[in-house]
């Protein structure tokens, strides 16, 4: 299987949890081309990036929240020619080496050109960091998505989210104007809009941290 990935990731003064990431990033059995890095915090991260093979580094020095600098990675990273993109925050870790591998086998063989893995929370295995509705019925416990295997038309995005790169030109980028809230939502219901091939797959995780206080019942679709 060959084919081109180029990451699309953001960090904010978070030096130790960007190190975790690019080093989790590089251990893939399936390499990247290219890992685009949008640094918008307080204290530049260049020296660490420097330090990791193939990260393309771009400093912002205005802080463009989680929606804009997703947004500028996401450039870069279709700019690179790419055929894939894998969206990563500083603070996620794919949770073995095999992830990427893993998402681009599901989303080859479903024909998909969005697949996104569980994003299970650190020291909480059992646990997803956010919730799926799964028969009408709220869920954080892994196992009960692990038993869908799959689904369909949703996923928590710009965590793992893995997208073919011609996908950008007709949904666009997140909306910087939502700056860190609501622009996985409305990316996603873009996605529904435009009629994209994307899901959710259970053979793939990463780990990032919970939002279990932060729960909103937003999802209507039945089965999500």
């Amino acid at each position: 299987m060959t084919v081109s990935v180029a990451v699309a990731a953001v960090t904010f003064d978070r030096p130790g949890e960007l190190a975790v990431l690019l080093d989790a990033i590089n251990k893939q059995s399936m390499p990247v081309d290219t890992i685009c890095l949008v640094d918008s915090g307080t204290i530049p991260s260049r020296e660490l990036a420097s330090s990791h093979p193939k990260v393309d580094y771009v400093r912002s020095e205005a802080n463009l929240g989680g929606a804009g600098g997703f947004a500028l990675a996401i450039l870069k990273a279709v700019a690179s020619g790419a055929e894939w993109v894998w969206i990563m925050d500083d603070d996620a870790e794919p949770g073995d080496p095999a992830c990427l591998e893993t998402l681009v086998r599901e989303a080859e063989a479903r024909g998909l050109d969005a697949v996104v893995p569980l994003v299970v929370a650190p020291g909480h295995p059992d646990k997803l960091s956010f919730f799926f509705r799964i028969d009408g019925k709220v869920t954080h416990e892994r196992a009960e998505v692990e038993k869908a295997g799959f689904l369909p038309d949703v996923g928590h995005f710009f965590n793992g989210a893995l997208i073919r790169s011609n996908v950008f030109f007709k949904v666009g980028v997140p909306d910087i104007r939502l700056f860190i809230r609501g622009d996985e939502v409305d990316f996603m219901i873009r996605l529904r809009k435009a009629g994209i091939r994307f899901g959710t797959v259970a053979t793939a995780w990463i780990s990032h941290p919970h939002a279990f206080s932060e729960t909103k019942h937003v999802f209507a679709r039945a089965g999500t």
